[in-house]
């Protein structure tokens, strides 16, 4: 078993975007449709709204997520790591991809750690205890060849969940997050950036980038469930009249995946909408 992946990122990546849509149309008080369809041209910007106003916007919705972050979730769904052999099962933590570091080397990993956990059960290697963490004791013999390879393996955290709930033992592996010093202005400039040409070639009266920010770029993350909002504006293309930057927490409440949602417009620093997205929202699916 693998934490954190979707069995169908097409879906998943289709889904965000479709709520995205939603959580505009409902502040900016307008309808919508999809334009970015399957098989439509690489500059084809994702969703055609036409505002109560009669005014046309076009809308189109990226993330966050490092491109280093993007190939470990890609290489560590591909692989195999359950085992019909190992005892017990096991769960352990690697170094995180993210933007300066690729991670572990999970191709690696996979082709050494059912032999190395084999090992450590021989060994009697006891159960619900981080064998890696600094500092254990563990890294004596017998354990130290078999714990060492691990560690140079990229491996930061290994334990034995007891013996084995399914027929085939389950291998989690999660990750150990490193914080980097990450300015939230200038990866908005960045997508704003690469997003543009497509909306620039949009005959409508606005253009909109929604920027979702979820778990998988932890430094983000970390800054907007803080509400560390940049005291200055970020420099967005010309052409580009709004900037939306919304917190991915999945079953946030009934209503919504977004804990945050923050909003900036060509000319004006950041300002928080949250609340008035919460407004509209049935009683039934506000957060507590």
């Amino acid at each position: 078993m693998i934490k954190g992946q979707l069995s169908d990122g097409n879906t998943f990546s289709r889904r965000r975007e479709l709520e995205a849509a939603s959580i505009v149309s409902k502040l900016i008080f307008g309808e919508f449709e999809t334009k970015d369809e399957h098989g439509s041209p690489p500059s084809t910007y994702d969703f055609h709204f036409t505002l109560n106003s009669g005014e046309t916007m076009a809308l189109e919705v990226t993330a966050t997520t490092p491109a280093n972050v993007m190939t470990a979730q890609d290489v560590q769904s591909k692989l195999e790591w359950h085992s019909k052999t190992l005892k017990r099962d096991w769960s352990l933590n690697v170094n995180a991809a993210s933007r300066q570091q690729k991670g572990t080397n999970l191709r690696q990993l996979n082709r050494e750690i059912h032999q190395l956990i084999s090992k450590l059960e021989e060994m009697d290697s006891p159960d619900g205890v981080d064998l890696i963490g600094n500092g254990s004791i563990y890294f004596e013999k017998p354990f130290a060849t078999t714990l060492t390879r691990l560690s140079q393996l990229g491996v930061r955290h290994i334990n034995s969940c007891g013996i084995k709930s399914f027929p085939i033992a389950q291998v989690q592996v999660g990750n150990s997050r490193l914080i980097e010093n990450v300015s939230l202005n200038e990866e908005v400039e960045r997508l704003a950036k690469s997003n543009s040409k497509k909306l620039k070639k949009a005959s409508v009266d606005e253009r909109h980038i929604f920027i979702w920010v979820d778990s998988t770029d932890s430094e983000l993350f970390a800054q907007i469930s803080l509400s560390n909002m940049p005291n200055e504006p970020p420099t967005i293309p010309e052409g580009i009249n709004t900037v939306w930057l919304g917190l991915w927490s999945p079953g946030w409440t009934r209503f919504s995946n977004v804990a945050a949602l923050w909003r900036v417009e060509q000319g004006t620093n950041w300002f928080d909408q949250t609340s008035q997205l919460w407004r509209l929202a049935p009683e039934s699916g506000k957060p507590n």
